[in-house]
């Protein structure tokens, strides 16, 4: 992906979008919710898109996974998709992958999850992402099985990034004018 993006959730509250496209971001990725309940959808998802796309920005989503096991990742892809039903997308639908908390599944089972997850969506028409930090693609993630059929989008806070990558997030401290809070640079 070419271009200047945001990412955003519910921790950034109220977005004013016009001022984001003022600066010159080209695309936000916004969190549709996380989990395998569709009362975990993020509050502002709605809201969310529907400014980003008004202000002429490029939209993309992720969802935030804690799956333990392949049903799981079913679930949390199926929850997925009914959040975002009825909107179109120019950017992938992203698994967020960083949950400390299922690292013991190793690396293995941890990317048949992601790329359950990726099918299910991939088989519902939309393209398909990995998002996770540069830890996690070293060791809890196989990086090149999963690059050969979906995106990355890579979390390294550096001046450099270790992986190829299609979106590579580089700060979680960007500043944009008329928003009160930080946003995550991309």
């Amino acid at each position: 992906m070419t271009g200047r993006g945001i990412d955003v959730s519910r921790w950034n509250g109220l977005v004013n979008y016009k001022a984001v496209k003022s600066v010159g971001i080209d695309y936000v990725i916004i969190q549709s919710g996380y989990g395998m309940e569709t009362s975990q959808k993020d509050p502002y998802f709605e809201a969310n898109y529907k400014k980003a796309r008004e202000a002429g920005l490029k939209v993309g989503v992720y969802h935030y996974s804690y799956a333990k096991t392949v049903a799981e990742a079913k679930k949390e892809a199926k929850v997925c998709l009914s959040i975002i039903k009825g909107k179109t997308f120019d950017l992938p639908v992203y698994i967020d992958m960083e949950e400390d908390s299922v690292t013991y599944q190793g690396k293995s089972y941890l990317t048949k999850i992601a790329e359950e997850f990726c099918s299910i969506i991939k088989k519902a028409g939309f393209s398909a992402g990995v998002y996770s930090n540069a830890n996690w693609f070293r060791n809890f993630l196989d990086y090149n099985r999963i690059k050969k059929n979906y995106s990355i989008w890579l979390a390294q806070y550096n001046t450099t990034k270790d992986f190829d990558c299609d979106i590579w997030q580089y700060s979680d401290s960007g500043r944009i004018k008329e928003n009160a809070c930080n946003f995550d640079m991309n």
